[in-house]
């Protein structure tokens, strides 16, 4: 094992040599793998103690974002089955990368192109979804640029979140008979601003409660105010309350509120349990978003952890991933549920080099750990903003897989087959810690019915602040 770990260390200061044609030399190198970074690697570099190109056949993909026409979808035609077969499709994602999010915009405007798929849920907080729909169909155009100043801008935390909504604004217009809609099915993450702007503001007309500014209010204190709203709710329900738009009504209120009582559940006592639960509500309950199942067809995005298609927990504990529960659970849904399981290596921090986060709309504390470790590198000069940096040591099929990826142009992946047999056979006989890894990876690969891998990709773009 000695010898391997140096015999590592060796291949990535060679590694730092070659990278992108730029020269690192070895104290930079050290700089960065002491930040927890591995410089990316040259072909040359992935050509040492490699397995065999013969035991990975892969589809090469498109890393580019849907066209203006809605056209450049050429390298998709291997889900036309799947989609016309199934009623969910699961797209599993690492967070934060934007290539993936490209990916997810061609795969959700090509199957609507190929059949129809009308509603797009994504893992955010619930409370959002009406505020996306109405701004996605509004007639006119002016109209809907202001609405989205006054009121949606703060919902809209990142540039490709802006993108897709802009996208599906125009696939909207001008598909009106293959409309798509949005729907989220998270916890209410940022319960503050939901209070701030979305419950006491309706209920203002019949409350006669004076709650100053409740944006710092703690989630328990919050929580002491839910009976208070339930019981308003009884009187806005009698008096068929709206709110400031024709989509904030009694119903989505209520959703609100339970979606809330549920957020404090998940923070105060178990997380996952009380999470996935309303997870799970909030996506088959008709309530909610169920209807759009009772009707058609939906393409979920969210981390990959929750859309493993074959993966069974006992004791009729599915609901722990959404994925498990639609594949095998829910009615609707059982036996006609399809996921692919994104994976990223690489990340550059391109725009969010110079952006300061505390410049930008809330983010998510994973996303903001993640780019002030990168823009570390940064400032430090290690890296430019466009270099690409992995955060954790490859093993042989991380190498196999960028191998590939880099012999036509860091292109994205779709993997065909795997001969695991033969991979894992050759890693037994080379080193057990990089067997049992292998072995781990197969284990979680065969949850999902199909992979894609992105060799490099930037960060999503934090969307900044209203100065």
């Amino acid at each position: 094992m000695k010898y391997f770990l140096g015999f590592l260390i060796v291949i990535l200061l060679f590694s730092a040599q070659s990278r992108l044609g730029q020269s690192l030399d070895s104290s930079k190198v050290q700089k960065l793998m002491e930040l927890g970074f591995y410089p990316y690697p040259s072909l040359a570099d992935l050509e040492i103690n490699s397995l065999p190109d013969s035991l990975l056949q892969v589809t090469h993909l498109s890393s580019s974002d849907i066209d203006l026409n809605f056209s450049n979808t050429g390298d998709l035609g291997w889900i036309n089955d799947v989609a016309i077969q199934n009623k969910v499709l699961l797209i599993g994602e690492e967070h934060y990368h934007q290539v993936i999010a490209n990916l997810r915009n061609r795969l959700v405007f090509y199957l609507n192109t190929i059949d129809t798929y009308p509603l797009l849920v994504m893992e955010a907080q619930y409370s959002y979804t009406p505020y996306y729909n109405y701004f996605l169909n509004l007639p006119d155009d002016n109209e809907a640029e202001v609405y989205f100043s006054k009121t949606l801008y703060n919902m809209v935390g990142s540039e490709d979140k802006r993108d897709l909504l802009h996208h599906l604004r125009v696939w909207n217009q001008t598909h009106p008979l293959k409309k798509i809609f949005i729907g989220f099915s998270d916890i209410e993450h940022d319960y503050a601003t939901t209070l701030s702007q979305v419950i006491i503001p309706y209920f203002k007309s019949i409350d006669t409660q004076n709650y100053r500014d409740r944006k710092t209010q703690s989630l328990q204190e919050i929580a002491k105010l839910l009976p208070h709203f339930f019981k308003l709710l009884e009187t806005a329900k009698e008096k068929g309350l709206r709110g400031e738009y024709p989509f904030i009504t009694p119903q989505f209120i209520q959703n609100v509120l339970l979606n809330l009582q549920s957020t404090y559940w998940a923070y105060e006592f178990e997380f996952n349990t009380y999470r996935q639960k309303a997870i799970i509500r909030n996506l088959t309950d008709q309530d909610f978003l169920g209807s759009f199942l009772v009707k058609g067809k939906a393409v979920i995005y969210g981390g990959s952890f929750h859309m493993t298609t074959h993966y069974s927990y006992p004791e009729h504990l599915n609901f722990f991933r959404e994925g498990s529960y639609l594949a095998e659970d829910f009615p609707l849904t059982k036996g006609k549920v399809y996921s692919i399981s994104f994976h990223s290596f690489a990340r550059s921090l391109e725009k969010m080099a110079d952006r300061s986060i505390d410049s930008c709309l809330k983010q998510g504390s994973y996303y903001i750990s993640l780019v002030k470790k990168w823009q570390t590198a940064h400032n430090e000069k290690l890296i430019d903003a466009n270099d690409n940096l992995l955060d954790f040591q490859m093993n042989d099929l991380h190498r196999l897989i960028l191998r590939k990826a880099l012999k036509a142009g860091n292109s994205p992946l779709l993997v065909n087959s795997i001969d695991w047999n033969e991979m894992l056979a050759i890693a037994e006989k080379r080193d057990a810690g990089a067997f049992n890894d292998l072995k781990g990876w197969k284990d979680d690969y065969i949850r999902y019915d199909a992979h894609i891998f992105i060799p490099c990709s930037p960060f999503i773009t934090a969307a900044k602040k209203i100065p």
